[in-house]
């Protein structure tokens, strides 16, 4: 029986390499088992599909963001998008071929369960601010990937705090 881990590691490492060249819909699950000398068994123990191979490699580089808040308030947010803003950074070539690659919905399937913790529990005014907040940070951590990241996650932060910047963007 292989190894879980050695796997996993193996069938995300291909499939990243194979995202340099290829778009995720032009790659098979067949491809990416033959070049990580990995049977399709084992493939369909660990994920469902090719997606779900970098959504899991999301939640496992986000999961050591220390963002376990259950309610946020506007410091939190900022502190939230900060850390995830220097990861980016550490990360920029991943995030920067996911962007590329059209595959931002992972980031944020994998947010989702990082930031969104008993949603069950929350009246619905809690849910929507919650939304609200979580598809903002999404939103701006998607633009500030797709326009290279030039801002330092600080600066970006000083552009969310300074309010009137972000109504003035809407006009």
């Amino acid at each position: 029986m292989e190894n879980k881990g050695y796997v996993k590691n193996k069938l995300q490492t291909v499939l990243i390499e194979l995202l340099k060249d290829h778009n995720l819909e032009d790659i098979s699950i067949t491809m990416v088992c033959k070049m990580s000398q990995v049977s399709r068994a084992s493939f369909y123990r660990n994920y469902t599909s090719l997606e779900d191979i970098i959504v899991k490699a999301n939640k496992n580089l986000l999961s050591t963001i220390d963002i376990n808040q259950r309610y946020f308030d506007f410091d939190k947010v900022e502190s939230i998008l900060y850390a995830l803003a220097t990861y980016a950074i550490l990360y920029r070539d991943y995030y920067s071929l996911l962007h590329r690659r059209k595959l931002n919905n992972t980031i944020l399937i994998a947010l989702k369960d990082l930031l969104i913790k008993h949603e069950e529990t929350k009246s619905n005014k809690d849910k929507y601010l919650t939304a609200f907040i979580f598809f903002g940070i999404h939103g701006i951590i998607s633009s500030w990937i797709r326009n290279g990241m030039q801002e330092t996650p600080k600066e970006l932060v000083l552009t969310i705090r300074n309010k009137e910047s972000l109504y003035s963007s809407l006009n």
